[in-house]
């Protein structure tokens, strides 16, 4: 005979039994476990309400990318290597990495370049657009335009007409607007330039960042040549081809002898590389040339480096400016190097970062006396690493721009301190054409964030016009399109 307990049955809802379950004591990792959870369904939720379907399928890729990376990342160990990379002074033109690279013994040495004043002209005027671009962010407070109200939704338009001196008629089409995979963008056509303009904004919006970060490596055919691309750039590239293809189509038709330029720093120059190449592609028998300044790193060497790209682009760089050497095999590659100085001279976080905060040393000096006699052994090993993924390098022929002033030196172990960056010296800005490969690492620099910022290209192209034309940067260019 069943007992009394045994026959009663206890039904209890869903909703409730969910709430009986929680209110069960967990253990630490169970409740942290559910806390994870519950916020990925909120986060996950509330993205899908709120944010377009690529932005949202976009954070996906950019977090499961992350996770992966940063599995064995340790964040003290990177600042504290970073230090020791820093004061090797490891040099761009490394011949033992560039050889490693697959670099030829003919393209080690770099190749001054010698422009003319008809040339720099052009590219000062070029680079007014690149920049003008960026609306009130990209330009010096001193070249603000007077007497428009910020709140005005042409402002940013305002701002460009004014700093490159363009007429609002020819202005073909204009989005200020940026949104995952689709950064701002301006077309012109400039019959002072006889050329039909399409520029490209960098990195601004929170869309832009998402771009960015989707550095996956993707899998290309351009050129017939197949490589990889990173997949945020690619794609955005490839949307704006799209979108623009019957209008280039229409006015190549209108002004069949002007040249196509497309230009865009950062996001924009690496978009505007993808952008040129296929329509190049398409067009084959148009004349297309892409100034990227300062470009997002977007294909790997088999086509960065191809003839068509070197015929085509011109990738100019600031000094030491990070970002075109940017990439998830740079980022492989400093991990690597973060394992070399963990294995040859140890990371001594303690004595780098506590005594530093003390001021009881200054760290570059205490960096400098932990690796002692094993410099060379220390740079030898970063040379020789190698990594997953390959890293995305510069397109095309790359002009690499020092501004004249003191390189930075280590610190002696007597003492020595670095020369001061903003010095100037006597040295003019000098450019040189490098190998693409020198980009596909990451050397920490004391100006590499500084030397990327928008109206520091204009700058430099400025002072370099200023020494050899002392011309007025006001006078419209009139004629010529043979830059480089």
């Amino acid at each position: 005979m069943a007992t009394e307990e045994e026959q009663i049955e206890i039904i209890i809802p869903n909703d409730a039994a969910s709430e009986i379950e929680e209110s069960i004591p967990q253990s630490q990792n169970g409740k942290l476990a559910s806390l994870k959870a519950w916020l990925k369904k909120s986060l996950d939720e509330t993205a899908r309400k709120y944010l377009s379907s690529d932005t949202h399928s976009a954070l996906y890729q950019i977090y499961d990318m992350f996770k992966k990376q940063m599995n064995d990342f340790n964040t003290v160990d990177a600042i504290a290597a970073t230090l020791y990379i820093y004061v090797l002074d490891i040099p761009l033109l490394d011949k033992t990495y560039l050889t490693c690279q697959g670099v030829d013994s003919a393209r080690l040495e770099p190749q001054p370049i010698d422009l003319s004043e008809k040339q720099l002209k052009r590219l000062f005027e070029i680079t007014r657009y690149t920049i003008g671009i960026y609306g009130v962010m990209g330009i010096k407070p001193k070249d603000l335009v007077e007497n428009v109200e910020f709140k005005t939704e042409e402002f940013n338009l305002t701002v460009f007409l004014n700093h490159t001196k363009t007429k609002k008629e020819e202005i073909v089409e204009y989005n200020a607007s940026a949104n995952t995979y689709d950064p701002s963008y301006l077309i012109c056509v400039k019959k002072s330039m006889n050329a039909i303009l399409i520029v490209l904004r960098g990195t601004l919006s929170l869309s832009d960042c998402v771009t960015d970060l989707i550095a996956s490596p993707e899998q290309v055919n351009v050129f017939g040549i197949e490589g990889l691309c990173h997949s945020g750039i690619f794609h955005a590239g490839k949307r704006r081809f799209v979108a623009l293809a019957s209008k280039m189509e229409m006015l190549h038709s209108l002004y069949p002898d002007y040249q196509i330029i497309i230009t865009g720093h950062s996001l924009g120059g690496g978009v505007g590389i993808v952008l040129s190449a296929l329509l190049l592609e398409t067009y084959p028998d148009w004349d297309i040339k892409c100034f990227a300044f300062a470009p997002a790193a977007a294909f790997s060497k088999e086509i960065a480096c191809c003839k068509q790209m070197k015929n085509m682009v011109i990738s100019l760089i600031n000094n030491n400016d990070i970002v075109p050497r940017l990439s998830l095999g740079s980022f492989e590659y400093f991990k690597g190097m973060i394992k070399c100085v963990k294995d040859i001279v140890g990371i001594h976080a303690k004595e780098l970062l506590v005594d530093s905060v003390k001021q009881v040393e200054n760290p570059t000096t205490i960096a400098l006396k932990i690796i002692g006699n094993k410099k060379d052994e220390l740079v030898h090993a970063i040379n020789l690493i190698t990594t997953t993924h390959p890293p995305f390098i510069p397109s095309g022929r790359v002009i690499q721009m020092f501004p004249g002033k003191s390189v930075p030196k280590p610190i002696s172990p007597d003492g020595i301190e670095l020369e001061d960056l903003t010095k100037p010296s006597e040295d003019l800005p000098q450019w040189f054409e490098v190998p693409n490969e020198a980009f596909g690492r990451i050397l920490p620099k004391m100006s590499m964030y500084i030397d990327h910022i928008p109206h520091s290209y204009e700058s430099i192209v400025n002072d370099c016009i200023k020494e050899i034309g002392k011309f007025d940067f006001n006078k419209p260019q009139t004629n010529g399109t043979d830059l480089l």
